[in-house]
């Protein structure tokens, strides 16, 4: 809305129109600058830094879920982002083919729900090559009978499975679960028609068969985190994981158990006399009384140690530390 003016204002832009300093022409020719079009049927709710985060989000979900299908389908998975768009929930019903998979799964703490759309083509390869096949698709779309909408099912929980890892850094406790499985878009009514949502899309390679993955997220669910999807905060949460999972190592390997040993001073002795030693015989060594011997952590020859007793345990001192080109010579 345009700013009132003063009677300062008024009055000097009367004075520069009689002057003929300017014109009414060049008002509303200003005027005209200022008008920006505005599509109300897709209203901008996301800037082009939060739909990039977005795009950066999926990228790495894509990759979580093409590890995991091609783990359980033990074949060759890709899966790929192919775009980020707002666009009319009722645009997205109508770009679906029907009969098609629609898995209806809701987002904890996110209020809502949102939509994953497998592209009949797709899902059936996914089900072939779950039931034994090669992952080939029937020569005609039809709906999936009561023992795939079963396979489906587990699709669908190992696709939402890898969602809490990707949108950690924006929600880090994030809990998705598969409300719903339907086959027809007009009984997946989550929001109104016109309400906005954003679409990503995934590109799906299973072996040479291509097809695609719909994410629908309607921007209502969106609305509590919008402030976080930025990529400075995304950066700044990556550094911030970093730091958390290298403190999770390091306590780890604080607490872990390393096997130490001390190695003795060589000697040679007779197989006869092997066959005779008893309990209480003393073998002379070829080094003398209080030589140092090697103390080893796992197979690294780490310190230099003299044996003895402590109580009624034997047991080294350690005497020096030893460098890290000797360990890794003994590595090798």
């Amino acid at each position: 809305m345009p700013d009132v003016l003063s009677q300062k204002e008024i009055d000097q832009l009367l004075s520069e129109i009689v002057s003929g300093e300017i014109t009414p022409e060049d008002v509303a020719r200003e005027e005209q600058q200022e008008i920006k079009t505005y599509n109300f049927r897709h209203p901008k709710k996301l800037a082009r830094d939060q739909l990039r985060t977005l795009e950066m989000i999926h990228e790495n979900y894509a990759r979580y879920v093409s590890t995991s299908l091609s783990a359980q389908l033990r074949t060759y998975v890709e899966m790929k982002v192919a775009s980020v768009e707002p666009l009319s929930y009722e645009e997205f019903t109508r770009s679906i083919m029907v009969p098609s998979v629609l898995g209806v799964g809701e987002l904890a703490p996110l209020k809502g729900k949102f939509i994953l759309e497998i592209n009949p083509k797709v899902a059936f390869a996914i089900i072939d090559r779950l039931f034994g096949g090669m992952g080939g698709t029937p020569v005609e779309n039809r709906t999936f009978t009561d023992i795939e909408g079963m396979a489906l099912r587990q699709v669908m929980d190992w696709i939402f499975q890898e969602l809490p890892e990707a949108w950690h850094n924006v929600i880090p406790e994030l809990k998705p679960s598969l409300v719903d499985l339907e086959s027809n878009p007009l009984y997946t009514q989550i929001i109104h028609h016109n309400d906005m949502i954003v679409l990503i899309t995934f590109q799906v390679t299973i072996n040479e068969l291509e097809g695609f993955v719909n994410l629908c997220i309607p921007h209502l669910m969106l609305e509590p985190v919008v402030g976080r999807l930025t990529a400075q905060h995304w950066f700044s949460s990556m550094q911030e994981k970093k730091t958390e999972h290298k403190e999770k190592i390091e306590n780890r390997l604080v607490r872990s158990y390393l096997p130490v040993s001390a190695e003795l001073p060589k000697t040679t002795i007779t197989l006869e006399d092997l066959v005779q030693l008893q309990e209480g015989d003393v073998l002379k060594l070829d080094v003398p009384v209080g030589k140092e011997v090697e103390l080893k952590v796992g197979r690294l020859t780490k310190f230099t140690a003299v044996p003895g007793k402590k109580k009624d345990r034997l047991a080294v001192k350690i005497m020096a530390s030893l460098g890290a080109g000797r360990e890794k010579e003994d590595d090798e």
